[in-house]
């Protein structure tokens, strides 16, 4: 495991994510919003805002997944990431979060709900360090993980990149 990884995973108190990778919760807003006052894609109660540190090291990978809201991506620090997103008709679109401006990394990108993304380290030799802001803020209730037949099924064109970030 990459040095500075192994230290941002103790200093921030970085745990295992389901996704994959490494998280912890930096900020969940004490207000809520009640389901009367949301889009009706949500059945409970939210936190305005929730916010994470999420870091991928070495071969770790974020798997398949869509959520019902907006995710606002954040790069820290460490060495790029691609986010893979296949949208409702199939296009996929490549994101490249780091910080060479020049080669057209983005510090911030935001992935739209109801869209499968996945992110994965462009180097298997090295780490990020991540932001994930959500608002209205994040239940997992709100995820669906994506499988591999489905995914697949859905978008045949895109099987290779599927098999390699999502689950069975």
């Amino acid at each position: 495991m990459h040095k500075r990884a192994q230290f941002l995973i103790r200093k921030l108190k970085l745990i295992k994510h389901p996704e994959g990778g490494y998280y912890s919760e930096v900020h969940r807003s004490a207000e809520i919003i009640l389901p009367e006052c949301l889009p009706r894609r949500y059945k409970t109660k939210r936190n305005y805002i929730t916010s994470i540190f999420y870091m991928l090291e070495g071969t770790d990978y974020s798997a398949f997944h869509f959520l019902k809201t907006d995710e606002l991506w954040h790069f820290y620090e460490g060495f790029p990431v691609t986010i893979y997103i296949i949208n409702k008709d199939g296009k996929l679109t490549k994101i490249i979060l780091g910080n060479n401006l020049y080669k057209g990394e983005k510090h911030f990108y935001v992935t739209q709900r109801g869209t499968w993304y996945a992110l994965a380290l462009n180097n298997p030799e090295s780490y990020a360090l991540l932001g994930c802001t959500l608002s209205p803020g994040f239940e997992y209730e709100d995820m669906k993980f994506g499988k591999k037949t489905d995914l697949i099924k859905k978008f045949p064109r895109h099987k290779l990149l599927i098999r390699k970030y999502s689950f069975d």
